[in-house]
């Protein structure tokens, strides 16, 4: 009975070790998506002026009718 509790014990600690691991990963890669987005915003908040594509600005290539 000792050995099978040893092994429950154990698998006990491997189920948390690998919850604690899926944490953080879930942590690090939502951390990363919501700093991207930051400096997406960021850009297009402060540089917008700067980015065109070949001679016309990104605002004068909006599609007229859907204003997009």
């Amino acid at each position: 009975m000792i050995d099978i509790e040893k092994r429950r014990y154990f698998v006990e600690k491997l189920v948390s070790f690998d919850l604690q691991k899926t944490r953080a990963t879930t942590g690090l890669v939502t951390i990363t998506i919501v700093g991207i987005i930051l400096v997406m915003i960021f850009g297009g908040l402060f540089y917008r002026p700067l980015v065109s594509v070949g001679e016309k600005s990104l605002n004068e290539l909006k599609l007229p009718l859907i204003n997009m």
